[in-house]
């Protein structure tokens, strides 16, 4: 019995997937309609390091959450718990791990420097 629960743990582990991709540094990213014509950017006054997250989670074959990469809602979190509508110097990271049939998960990672443009 316990030789037959090492070869699974040890099958498990070897069919075991995992991935991190870094999608770029991008030195202006937004999802809101922003008009920088009247905004210096460079001399605005900015939020260092905020970021936002959107995960799912999967289990055996259920999905807690959805698995489509989602950049907006990632940038929506970012955005609201800042009260920006910029972010400057975004870094997108995507990660993702999968045992079949056991358990998984996904997420994307948007970090950077948070700016407001808009007057209140």
């Amino acid at each position: 019995m316990k030789k037959a629960f090492l070869s699974l743990a040890f099958s498990s582990l070897a069919l075991a997937s995992a991935c991190t991709t870094d999608h770029g540094t991008f030195p202006v990213l937004s999802n809101k309609i922003v008009d920088i014509e009247e905004f210096e950017l460079g001399t605005a006054q900015q939020i260092k390091h905020v970021g936002g997250k959107h995960e799912a989670f999967i289990v055996y074959k259920l999905t807690i959450g959805d698995v489509n990469l989602d950049l907006g809602e990632a940038l929506n979190e970012c955005f609201s718990d800042n009260d920006a509508d910029v972010l400057v110097n975004a870094q997108i990271t995507e990660t993702w791990f999968w045992i079949p049939y056991i358990c998984g998960y996904y997420g994307v990672d948007v970090e950077g420097d948070a700016v407001k443009t808009r007057r209140d």
